[in-house]
């Protein structure tokens, strides 16, 4: 089965100061629990019990039996008498109540050459699965292991078909409520235990702790730097989020301090989730280091209606002498790369504002370099969440300062005229800033069988806070009614 709430428990990263918490509510695992347990039960499959042999009886009157192929199949629970429950520091306790199976096997017997045999099954009902989970953490990965499950059989009814010998009826009711019920409690509990470890250890292996960013080259870092913190009514796990690019990686950038989180709000929704601005911020200074915070503007992209046009004769008015230097009318782009320092976001209760650096180089028909201008920008955006990554949307930009690092011509620039041609061209260049600055995303853990359409995002200082409430679509089979489990002919015996 797919333990899909386990990714959920696996939302955290590398680093010292948290730049994410993550908190799941004892409810939110309670809903998967109710549709996920009968899945998993009925993939545990057969129990094989090893063969029983005795002799009854001695002498002339002794009786060899034999119970072969023994089996324990069919488990399944009511999953609403099912508890959770969570300890501190790292534990979860699970209560099954009433689990159901059935056991067939069959018998045979031999007495100085007299044989018979038949089959039967033994329904088991009324009993009792206790498990103990606990979450850790091992290099940097998270680990989810099934400490311990017991089983505790209430009920034996035991059917016997092929009208055996008294004397074998009384031996295989014996067998089973003694030695055979530790046997099967103990195999059972085993089953689940090493069931419930390799669904976990097969999700835990799937779900990487860097998770990467569509074909950007950016990934984020979901390496775990401490336990989860369980608590009475919910489990957190603290983070770092971090950004990396894929190809060269840095685990320290240059960025401040994650702000101290949101803890858990008991009134909140089932999943809280805080992202701080070191989070996002690692992302805007992996884009920035792998160079990929560039653009150009060219004449085509203006519109005819500017007072100025990218060309050598238009550009005269803000750059003196460019057109004696270089001759009337030619076309001129403007390059720009990221600046000095690397883009920055700031949160702060429902706003978000950043500020930016560039390099813009005028270029004389796109080869020659007239002027190189250091340009500061100040953006403001929104925050969304669309199937569950983490959006960024620049809603404006604009020019703050520019200041000539480079003057073939020693022109005495028009800063005004020249600041209201970047802004032209930096409104159109918005939808650039979108997808290449905060178009990446923060892509939170995909969580399979969960649907959180139904979620929220808000700002606060120095985080985004997302809450949702999950819905579960997981196929739960239906259990067969246990009359349809019983052999034909046999006879029911209470013990």
């Amino acid at each position: 089965m797919q333990w899909g709430i386990v990714l959920l428990l696996v939302a955290t990263a590398y680093g010292q100061n948290p730049g994410l918490l993550a908190s799941v509510a004892l409810s939110a695992i309670e809903g998967f629990k109710d549709q996920a347990l009968p899945v998993f039960l009925s993939q545990i499959g057969d129990i094989s019990i090893p063969d029983q042999n005795d002799q009854i009886g001695s002498g002339f009157f002794s009786i060899d039996v034999t119970l072969s192929q023994i089996t324990v199949s069919g488990i399944t629970a009511d999953a609403s008498n099912t508890d959770l429950s969570f300890s501190a520091p790292n534990v979860i306790s699970v209560h099954i109540a009433g689990m159901q199976a059935t056991t067939t096997f069959n018998w045979n017997f031999n007495t100085h050459g007299v044989r018979g045999g038949g089959n039967g099954n033994v329904q088991i009902s009324n009993t009792d699965v206790y498990a103990s989970i606990g979450l850790g953490e091992n290099n940097g990965h998270c680990t989810i292991t099934i400490d311990s499950a017991s089983v505790n059989i209430g009920n034996l009814n035991i059917n016997i078909g092929g009208n055996p010998l008294a004397a074998v009826e009384n031996w295989i009711i014996g067998l089973f409520n003694n030695n055979l019920k530790g046997t099967i409690q103990s195999a059972v509990g085993q089953a689940i235990q090493q069931s419930g470890q390799q669904a976990i250890d097969q999700l835990l292996a799937q779900f990487g702790v860097s998770v990467p960013i569509g074909n950007t080259g950016f990934g984020v870092d979901y390496d775990l730097v401490v336990p989860p913190e369980v608590q009475p009514d919910h489990i957190t796990v603290s983070s770092l989020a971090l950004f990396l690019a894929v190809n060269n990686p840095d685990y320290s950038p240059p960025i401040a301090a994650a702000l101290p989180l949101p803890a858990y709000n008991p009134n909140g929704d089932q999943i809280q989730i805080a992202i701080s601005d070191y989070s996002m911020n690692s992302g805007l200074y992996a884009a920035y280091t792998s160079g990929d915070l560039k653009y150009t503007l060219t004449p085509s992209m203006l519109p005819s209606s500017s007072p100025v046009q990218l060309d050598t004769t238009s550009l005269d008015s803000l750059f003196p002498g460019i057109q004696a230097a270089y001759g009337a009318g030619l076309p001129c782009n403007v390059q720009c790369v990221a600046g000095a320092a690397a883009p920055m976001i700031s949160t702060l209760s429902g706003d978000v504002t950043g500020t930016a650096t560039a390099n813009c180089a005028v270029m004389v028909e796109g080869t020659i370099q007239a002027l190189g201008l250091a340009i500061d920008l100040a953006f403001n955006a929104t925050i969304s969440l669309n199937s569950w990554e983490v959006k960024g949307n620049v809603n404006s930009a604009e020019v703050t300062s520019v200041t000539a690092y480079a003057n073939s011509i020693n022109a005495a620039i028009d800063t005004s005229g020249l600041t209201f041609m970047l802004n032209m061209g930096l409104g159109l260049a918005v939808p650039y800033l979108d997808q290449t600055i905060l178009g990446p995303g923060i892509q939170l853990p995909h969580i399979q069988n969960l649907d959180l359409s139904n979620s929220s995002v808000t700002v606060g200082q120095g985080y985004i806070y997302i809450e949702a409430t999950p819905v579960y679509q997981i196929t739960t089979p239906v259990a067969p009614k246990l009359e349809t489990l019983l052999p034909k002919g046999l006879k029911l015996v209470y013990a």
